[in-house]
């Protein structure tokens, strides 16, 4: 069975979630919200309830809901029956939303993030679609691609064999570098400035502006699995294998 646990990091006591036998099924999304540091939002099936983790008190807050994300803006939610996807938007306390659109895709269509300068993304397979409720239109727009990584308003994209570039703010799209090998991940570097790029069988960090030549370094070498996590300025790099660790420091 699905059990779902809170943490207090300043006691470290771990409570349990006691749902009800009306409340069971598959543990969806689970969430604080984004406007009460005391309440968690957990989607079961296709119910979206509430928990006060003061009180314990569990609450049915919405029905027949495919996923959802909690913000600052409020609550977005995606409704189906697909291929035709409700994606919606609602104010804090707010029973109708304050924007929707309709987002065609075959398959699950997911959130990603929601934030107030890009809007909403999300992801349906190989496809990444944006909408942006501060507009009064329903419009969004969507994207090729099998990895994908945001650094502020730019939202880096690839498909198998190529990298681009949308800017939300010119709302342009620039191709950045084609490859011969497969691409299976990319992750912005810190600066905004270069990104890494996995191959199959290499790592590469690559320089964004490419207007005389664009720097390309291959600075490990593996295949199987693996992670990679920035510091914070961006200067150190860790890579997390399953036989060991290690540790780049970049110039």
């Amino acid at each position: 069975d699905e059990k779902l646990y809170t943490l207090d990091l300043n006691t470290e006591r771990v409570d349990q979630i006691i749902f009800d036998s009306s409340q069971s099924g598959t543990i969806r999304r689970a969430q604080w919200s984004g406007d009460n540091s005391s309440m968690l939002l957990i989607l079961i099936d296709a119910t979206l309830y509430t928990v006060n983790t003061l009180t314990r008190e569990v609450s049915v807050y919405r029905e027949d809901v495919d996923d959802f994300y909690s913000s600052e803006s409020g609550l977005t939610t995606v409704t189906g029956p697909g291929p035709a996807w409700k994606v919606r938007q609602y104010a804090s306390g707010s029973a109708d939303p304050s924007w929707e659109s309709t987002i065609d895709a075959d398959g699950a269509l997911r959130i990603d993030s929601v934030t107030d300068d890009r809007g909403i993304t999300l992801t349906n397979g190989r496809r990444v679609f944006l909408a942006d409720p501060s507009d009064d239109a329903s419009e969004h727009i969507g994207f090729e691609a099998n990895y994908f990584d945001w650094h502020g308003t730019h939202l880096l994209l690839s498909t198998d064999f190529e990298v681009s570039l949308y800017d939300t703010i010119s709302e342009q799209t620039e191709l950045i570098d084609r490859t011969s090998n497969q691409i299976i991940d990319l992750v912005w570097h810190p600066s905004g400035s270069y990104f890494l790029r996995r191959l199959v069988d290499e790592l590469q960090i690559v320089e964004l502006d490419g207007r005389d030549t664009r720097n390309i370094i291959t600075i490990f070498s593996a295949s199987g699995q693996y992670e990679t996590q920035f510091d914070r300025k961006g200067s150190e790099l860790y890579i997390l294998t399953q036989q060991s660790n290690q540790h780049l420091t970049l110039q």
